[in-house]
Parts: structure tokens; sequence; C-alpha cells
């Protein structure tokens, strides 16, 4: 804005008008969370003002490498300092809830996984006819199978008149029945007049 003083002893007409300084959100390498600690912000709309605190934290399992975690808007739209970046304190990702452990570097994994990033389930009763173990105490199947060992066949037509599902697909008829879902009734051992 300016101003001047007039030979006449008078201010002349205001020229230009006041903006409010405005700084982006903060650029932040790795996975971090910003809260604003001082002034009025609309963090949703990555809008913030001159003057504005913000707080950076890592998420769990990183670290912040840097000098500062708080962050200031400047009047010339910048941050004070340089962007926060959040490393991982493993040297590898930890998978399936699975946590760095920051003496070592290495993950320590939840009950029911291994592997140095925790990627591998167990389960403590194996998984049946072929299932594989994607979770503790959860197999994925084979088609034609079910339960959570995979113990369950699955016959896509129902097995009628008391049959039972013994293997994918196949029927155990009871006396008198037979085909494939036991919906015939035999004649064999019925009496002829």
């Amino acid at each position: 804005m300016t101003l001047q003083c007039l030979h006449n002893q008078q201010w002349s007409t205001v020229k230009g008008h006041c903006k409010r300084v405005h700084c982006s959100h903060p650029v932040a390498k790795g996975t971090a969370s910003v809260v604003v600690i001082s002034g009025e912000a609309d963090a949703g709309s990555g809008q913030y003002h001159f003057g504005n605190r913000l707080l950076v934290t890592c998420k769990h399992g990183r670290h912040l490498k840097g000098s500062s975690t708080i962050l200031v808007c400047q009047a010339d739209g910048q941050w004070t300092g340089q962007p926060p970046v959040c490393e991982s304190q493993c040297d590898t990702v930890c998978l399936n809830g699975g946590s760095c452990n920051s003496n070592n570097r290495k993950c320590t994994c939840q009950p029911g996984y291994s592997g140095d990033r925790c990627q591998h389930a167990h389960c403590i009763l194996p998984c049946l006819h072929g299932g594989t173990c994607i979770a503790p105490y959860r197999c994925a199947c084979r088609p034609g199978r079910t339960g959570e060992r995979c113990q369950t066949p699955v016959c896509d037509q129902p097995c009628l008149n008391g049959g039972r599902c013994v293997s994918p697909n196949v029927c155990t008829c009871p006396h008198g029945t037979v085909g494939p879902s036991c919906r015939k009734r035999s004649d064999i051992f019925s009496s002829r007049g």
C-alpha cells in the first residue's frame, strides 16, 4: 500500500490493498501428521496463514530426521527450516501390525506372524487339503473346500434325501438313493408285485 504526503499537507488517496499471507501445506517426506498448535488455519483445505505454528510428528514406526518438529509460516509465505523427513526406523517396512524395534532396527511381529518384515502368517493348526495360511487361524481354501482349516467339502448341487457331501461335488447317498446328488430313488431293492 502507498500513501504520500502532498504539497498541500494532505495525504494522498490510499493505493493498493492488504492481502493476508498464506503458506501452502508443508511438504513432509515420508508419512507425517501435521497439527496446528497456534493461529487460525484450515488444515483440511491446506490454508495456513502468517504466524501459524505447526507441530510435525511421524507415524508409528518412523522418526523425524532434522532439527525441528515445529514449523512457522513466515511473512514471505515460506515455512521456517527445512522440510521435515520421516524415516523408517527399520531397514524395511513392518507388515501385519508389526512394529519397529529402534534398538536393533528390526521388526517385532504380532503373535501369529514371523519373518524379517512380519510377512509370514502361522496357523496353529495346519490348513488342510492344499489350503494356505493367510493370517493366524485363517486359511485360504482351494476351490471345493471351506471352513477355518479347509476341512469342509463343498458340493455345488446340494446332497438330497439325507445324502452327505464327502468330497468336492461328491455325495455319499443313503440306502435307497443314487445319483450325483442322491436325487433318484433306487428301485433295486423295491419289491415287485
